[in-house]
């Protein structure tokens, strides 16, 4: 198996960065459970590990 190297975390700002010139759709760049959530019929979705988002160039 070929590996990617390793995995690195990283914050909403860094995350942000990358968005730089675009406009980002609401709700903006939030965790992926947050991003247009459904009405949950068994509670609260976990938190994620990810950043979710869309954009638009201007």
């Amino acid at each position: 198996m070929t590996g990617y190297g390793p995995l690195r975390p990283r914050s909403h700002h860094e995350v942000a960065r990358f968005l730089d010139g675009l406009d980002l759709l609401k709700p903006g760049l939030v965790r992926a459970e947050l991003w247009r959530p459904d009405p949950m019929r068994f509670g609260e979705p976990p938190p994620s590990m990810c950043y979710a988002t869309v954009g638009r160039l201007p």
